[in-house]
């Protein structure tokens, strides 16, 4: 992984990684296009590729 508010070569923790990972996803599900992909994957079971 790389980029975040850190400086190269920092040592950061598990917790550190996941509340970035969770931020940026969160970002992702307000998106209309991924919005669009759950609800069809939930409704036909197959993705969508938008």
């Amino acid at each position: 992984m790389c980029g975040g508010d850190v400086e190269a070569g920092s040592v950061v923790d598990e917790d550190w990684l996941l509340d970035l990972e969770r931020k940026h996803f969160m970002e992702l599900l307000a998106t209309e296009k991924t919005q669009a992909r759950i609800e069809h994957m939930l409704k036909n079971g197959k993705p969508l590729r938008n």
